[in-house]
């Protein structure tokens, strides 16, 4: 697509023609098999990390709408550069996170933020 408005252009054609969100029926595999080197979640291969899962991921309980994030946040986290997640209090980016970091076997470090967190308060931590 030229732009995100022709993007979005096409998205309401398909979806006034087919009379469903397409993209919503579309499923997302996950493939997280133990002793292999990648994670495939939808399109998307991103490579096992060395640390071990805190808590098992339990893929089938994982819904269709939070398969397409994860497809997304892999997507974005491959490519190499800052992903910020912006939305609501309590509408689980934390938890996709947390969720993508155990399936594929990386670190996460949280750093719990406020508006009275400081500078000084982060690079303390890394020091």
């Amino acid at each position: 697509f030229s732009d995100d408005a022709d993007k979005a252009d096409v998205q309401i054609l398909i979806d006034r023609h087919l009379g469903i969100d397409a993209r919503a029926s579309i499923e997302i595999p996950i493939d997280a098999t133990p002793g292999v080197q990648y994670v495939r979640i939808g399109s998307i291969f991103v490579q096992r990390g060395a640390h071990s899962a805190l808590a098992p991921v339990i893929i089938e309980d994982i819904d269709r709408t939070s398969r397409r994030y994860l497809e997304t946040l892999a997507a974005a986290c491959n490519s190499g550069r800052m992903v910020l997640l912006e939305g609501e209090t309590a509408t689980g980016k934390s938890e996709l996170v947390r969720i993508l970091a155990n399936l594929c076997s990386h670190k996460l470090v949280v750093l719990p933020l406020t508006a009275d967190t400081e500078v000084s308060d982060l690079v303390g931590q890394w020091m």
